[in-house]
């Protein structure tokens, strides 16, 4: 039961074309494999031609958008939680802002600087805990584009997860039966 308190890490690490992964538990750590090299590396192990599978026959589903909605309703709550319960750690985000002159540069700072601004206090309403070691945008007068450095820890405790899945689970069972529920056949009324 105390394994399920014990945070999983998830750090991010993107810039520069880069995105690295790594996942960690109590003393564990993985850095997942890149995905673009994986992506490669299965298109050029797969075969030329894979022989086609036949179509199923699609199955009609018998819901309506009122429960739909109902259902999104219901499951909105525990979801919600299972998100405010996700902590970032040492966030660290550097923005270079350049353009094709030095006036451009200044407006795409002045302007990245609002979105950058916005963005803190977004993920301050969304996660209740924010922890942030630098936040910084500076404009390059020499350079062209934008180049970014994101450095981000994520943590959650799978006992939360978990539970938010029983939870989800238990709120969508009626709709779950009643799409696995086979389609009632259309009873004929005997003419007197």
């Amino acid at each position: 039961m105390l394994l399920l308190a014990a945070p999983v890490r998830l750090r991010i690490e993107a810039g520069e074309g880069e995105f690295r992964l790594t996942v960690g538990y109590l003393f564990f750590s993985r850095r997942l494999p890149d995905a673009q090299k994986v992506a490669e590396k299965t298109v050029k192990e797969a075969p030329e031609t894979a022989p086609k599978a036949p179509k199923k026959a699609a199955r009609k589903l018998d819901v309506s958008i009122e429960e739909l909605l109902d259902l999104a309703l219901g499951l909105w709550p525990p979801v919600r939680r299972l998100i405010r319960a996700v902590q970032l750690r040492h966030l660290s985000f550097h923005l270079a802002v350049g353009g094709s002159d030095a006036a451009a540069a200044a407006l795409n700072y002045g302007r990245l600087c609002g979105v950058v601004a916005y963005g803190e206090a977004l993920l301050r309403s969304i996660f209740r805990r924010v922890e942030i070691d630098a936040l910084t945008v500076v404009p390059d007068f020499l350079g062209e584009g934008l180049r970014y450095q994101l450095d981000v820890t994520l943590k959650l405790r799978p006992g939360r997860v978990l539970w938010t899945g029983l939870v989800l689970i238990v709120k969508a069972f009626p709709f779950i039966f009643k799409l696995a529920r086979p389609p009632q056949l259309a009873r004929t009324v005997p003419a007197t």
